[in-house]
């Protein structure tokens, strides 16, 4: 973000994380040496579950952000603290896997209470082998999620950030032929927006239709609805043209 200063090194807006697991490597490495080995950090040990390990965690930060709109002039700060409860769910078994991963994210502002939003996200995930050579790995996902400021499609503020939901789902087939692998993917995808109110300005020489803040960005594609919201807003008025026209010369 530009001009933005915060309490943590941190992300405002993380990238989301892949639908589907990584694929295990067809040939895995062996011999590495001592210096090149990767060592892992800290993994807390779970809750054991049966068959599963639980392993709940929370992250708690605080944040000042002198430009929360995201717009070149006037602009608005406020500092929010935001929580991150997350919730995995791990199969131990030997052969197959199984996952659920839970996430959420809650902003609360300091002045700007509008600007707050609680977002979800569950994942479900399976990696089955059908035999030694042939892997099947399915995943789907739940969320809900309020549309970040600092989006590239949002050509309009709005009061409230733009909710949306989605669904989607992927399956993955791979079968290895000696030190040949072929993999297939399929993928499906479902969003429903939810529908946002324009923030109005205050200026006394537009009529009261008009009274909205346009965006304030670089020049960017409008959506078709908005495009004609503009065109209708600005078409010139010219008397109607009449119905018959006497075309008969006058002696």
């Amino acid at each position: 973000m530009l001009g933005s200063a915060m309490l943590c090194p941190q992300l405002l807006h993380a990238q989301e994380t892949p639908l589907l697991p990584e694929e295990k490597p067809q040939i895995e490495t062996r011999h590495t040496a001592v210096l090149e080995r990767v060592q892992p950090g800290y993994v807390a040990p779970g809750i054991p579950l049966g068959g599963f390990r639980l392993a709940p965690s929370v992250e708690v930060t605080g944040i000042h952000d002198d430009n929360i709109f995201g717009t070149q002039d006037d602009r608005v700060a406020d500092s929010l603290l935001r929580i991150q409860p997350q919730l995995a769910l791990q199969s131990q078994w030997a052969r197959n896997s199984l996952s659920l991963d839970a996430k959420g994210k809650i902003d609360r502002y300091l002045n700007r209470s509008t600007e707050n939003i609680a977002d979800y996200s569950v994942t479900g995930r399976g990696v089955f082998d059908i035999n030694q050579a042939t892997t099947l790995t399915t995943a789907i996902r739940a969320e809900g999620i309020h549309q970040s400021r600092l989006s590239q499609d949002i050509f309009s503020q709005t009061i409230k950030p733009i909710y949306y939901t989605q669904q989607s789902g992927a399956v993955l087939l791979a079968h290895d032929f000696n030190k040949l692998r072929l993999s297939t993917t399929a993928r499906v995808a479902r969003f429903d927006f939810r529908d946002g109110q324009l923030r109005r300005r205050v200026d006394r020489g537009l009529p009261a239709e008009r009274q909205y803040e346009l965006p304030r960005r670089r020049p960017r594609l409008l959506c078709a609805d908005a495009v004609d919201r503009v065109v209708h807003q600005r078409q010139l008025q010219y008397p109607p043209l009449p119905d018959r026209v006497d075309r008969d010369a006058q002696a």
